[in-house]
C-alpha cells in the first residue's frame, strides 16, 4: 500500500514525445527515456516508478496489468481514455476551431 500521496508522473518510453508538452503545463514528469531507461521491460519501468513514488503513464495494456499487481498507480492511454477526454472537453466547451 502507497503510504505517501504521488503527484510526478513517469511516462513509458512508448509515450516518451508527451513529456514536452507536460512540462509546458508545468506538470511534474519525467519519462524512461530521461532517466535512461527506455530499454527496460515493463515490469522494471513499473518498479521503477513504484520506487520513486510515481504514476506510471503508458498506453501498454501489459505494463497497466502488472502495474495493478504491483500496486501502482497508472494512467493507460487507450482509446477509452481518449474517449472520455474528449467528452470531458465538449462538455465543458473547451474546443477550439
Amino acid at each position: 500500500m502507497r503510504e505517501e500521496s504521488t503527484s510526478k508522473l513517469f511516462l513509458d518510453a512508448n509515450i516518451d514525445g508527451m513529456l514536452k508538452y507536460l512540462e509546458a503545463l508545468n506538470i511534474e514528469a519525467t519519462s524512461a527515456s530521461k532517466e535512461g531507461i527506455s530499454s527496460y521491460k515493463n515490469f522494471e519501468l513499473v518498479r521503477y516508478a513504484k520506487k520513486h513514488n510515481m504514476i506510471f503513464v503508458t498506453k501498454n495494456d501489459d505494463a497497466e496489468k502488472f502495474a495493478k499487481m504491483e500496486n501502482v498507480i497508472c494512467v493507460l492511454l487507450d482509446m477509452a481514455f481518449l474517449a472520455k477526454a474528449l467528452k470531458i472537453m465538449i462538455d465543458t466547451d473547451n474546443l477550439s476551431v
